[in-house]
């Protein structure tokens, strides 16, 4: 049970359990109020765990008896200590938390299921500790265009945060030529200083990787922030970015995702930048590479997905089926006046790209393995 007044939480909350192996294991009930609560209550309604924020830990406790059912506070205060295992912090991945609660709830069980849990937890445990293997893989995702207002950095961006919903690390890497500061974090260093270190000091950078990078709260996304000269990554080449992501992944991150300006096409289809799986996005109207005719071969490579966007196509157009190789039609989302997130989202978009995330044979182990 989950009480909360941010309603965009509680739903990313919620989608990811409906999305992952959680679905069959956790039912989840949602209140944004106090008052709602005590309804349900009367009704004769429980609850295992109580996931509540701080402000409501109180009427939270009226009605729940903490010795049967543990009440667990919410904050959104990352340098709040997290030292009591009942105050867990909200921005963090959801897998993660559910783990949490999971290990909590197992201290109130009977000894018999306590094994069992302990058991699925150790299996678990496992899997944790062969993705955080530094020797092993990193996935490194490409989204790529060679039309500019395509919508790369809105798919990019989802596809990092449905990924970061699953994994605990995931980089988010913007190699536009001009960046806008998309997930930009707050940290001491930009991408140029990053860049520096790699070649003057990357012994060091291992041990002082979160100077540079950082995680948007929002989304749980591990960002760099875009220099303040922009003509700094002019001199950005195919094996810096080869050389970063090496470095993120010996530091144990699990998945990158590379939004990548039209200028580095050329070395994704030489091979020169090498991606485990490459997102080529179109518009609709645009999806037969006319004036491309080498992406059109590209397109065609088991590693690559045609993904069309509707930015500038009728929204009644939704089928791929005149194109086998159309992984997924996305829908055109208008531009709203005022936008908190920096990117646009949808609930029907954010379900597209989580069933592209499931189909693939490079993340579709992942996404269901938390």
């Amino acid at each position: 049970m989950i009480l909360c007044s941010n309603l965009e939480y509680m739903e990313r909350f919620a989608r990811y359990i409906r999305q992952s192996h959680w679905h069959s294991q956790v039912r989840l009930h949602q209140f944004s109020s106090p008052e709602a609560l005590e309804r349900y209550r009367q009704a004769g309604g429980e609850a295992h765990v109580v996931l509540c924020e701080k402000p409501w830990r109180d009427p939270c406790a009226r009605l729940f008896s903490s010795d049967r059912t543990p009440i667990v506070m919410l904050t959104d205060q990352a340098d709040e200590p997290a030292a009591d295992e009942h105050l867990l912090r909200m921005y963090q991945p959801v897998s993660r938390l559910l783990h949490q609660l999971q290990r909590l709830r197992e201290g109130l069980e009977p000894a018999g299921r306590s094994e069992a849990f302990g058991k699925q937890k150790a299996t678990a445990a496992d899997r944790r500790a062969m993705r955080d293997d530094p020797a092993s893989s990193m996935v490194k995702m490409a989204v790529a265009s060679p039309y500019g207002g395509s919508g790369v950095t809105t798919i990019a961006c989802h596809l990092a945060k449905l990924l970061a919903m699953r994994l605990e690390k995931v980089l988010y890497l913007h190699l536009d030529l001009y960046p806008e500061p998309v997930m930009a974090p707050d940290v001491e260093h930009d991408l140029s200083r990053l860049l520096y270190a790699l070649t003057t000091r990357p012994e060091r950078l291992m041990l002082e990787w979160h100077l540079y990078c950082g995680r948007h709260p929002s989304t749980g996304v591990y960002t760099l922030r875009p220099p303040v000269i922009r003509r700094d990554l002019r001199d950005l080449t195919t094996e810096h970015v080869r050389q970063i992501c090496d470095v993120f992944r010996m530091i144990g991150f699990q998945a990158v995702v590379l939004d990548l300006d039209a200028h580095w096409l050329d070395d994704l289809v030489d091979g020169q930048l090498q991606a485990d799986e490459c997102w080529l996005v179109a518009p609709w109207q645009r999806r037969d590479f006319t004036h491309y005719p080498h992406l059109r071969a590209f397109a065609e490579r088991s590693h690559v997905r045609l993904i069309l966007n509707q930015v500038s196509g009728p929204p009644s157009l939704l089928s791929a089926a005149d194109n086998p190789h159309i992984e997924a039609v996305l829908p055109y989302m208008g531009v709203r006046d005022a936008v908190d997130e920096p990117y646009q989202s949808s609930e029907r978009f954010e379900s597209i790209i989580s069933r592209l995330i499931l189909d693939s044979p490079v993340l579709g182990g992942v996404a269901r393995d938390e």
